[in-house]
């Protein structure tokens, strides 16, 4: 004979038995998302530090280098007025600094998908910086380029107005990088 109501005990015992496995994996199940939640808010931490640090240091870069493309614009105008004046062989010197901008802490925010689930204001600011700084970076290349020409060839006024222009063209990127430079990093400021 079956007895029931040693059956309903053991069967109330494995209900009991069962949600507390339920609840051990459902519990399980949220410390682990939590853990995920934490490991990436902490690499967008890191990441947004990053590129802050970049951005500082970028900033800085730039604010030594100004005053260097300032010289180096006098320089060109004063060979352009002596060429103009008839001098062929004026002594030109050109020298500075110009700046050297990094990406990488940007870069790598990218690749390792962590932009994704940063604020998309924040990250548009950011884009539109290193968007600047890539355009003042060609315009910085194409201005060596120039100025390595102009040293290896015999003085031509187009040559040297076509190098200020060059220049007039770095000092506008320059300064419109430092405006971006500026409201990026007032973000961080900001909470």
């Amino acid at each position: 004979m079956i007895n029931l109501a040693g059956v309903q005990r053991r069967f109330g015992g494995l209900m009991l038995e069962a949600a507390m496995v339920v609840f051990a994996v459902l519990l399980a199940l949220g410390v682990d998302e939590w853990r995920q939640t934490a490991a990436l808010q902490e690499q967008v931490d890191r990441a947004r530090a990053g590129v802050e640090a970049e951005l500082r240091s970028n900033q800085a870069e730039l604010a030594v280098s100004m005053a260097s493309i300032a010289d180096m614009n006098e320089s060109v105008r004063a060979r352009i007025n002596a060429l103009r004046a008839g001098d062929l062989a004026p002594e030109w010197r050109l020298g500075g600094e110009l700046p050297e901008f990094s990406d990488a802490a940007w870069e790598a925010a990218q690749v390792t998908g962590v932009v994704a689930r940063m604020d998309y204001q924040w990250v548009l600011t950011t884009a539109r910086v290193y968007d600047t700084q890539r355009l003042a970076s060609q315009s910085q290349l194409r201005l060596i380029e120039m100025v390595g020409a102009a040293s290896l060839r015999r003085p031509a006024l187009d040559r040297f107005e076509e190098l200020r222009v060059q220049l007039f063209v770095a000092l506008q990127l320059y300064q419109a990088l430092a405006i971006k430079y500026d409201e990026a990093l007032a973000a961080f400021d900001t909470p």
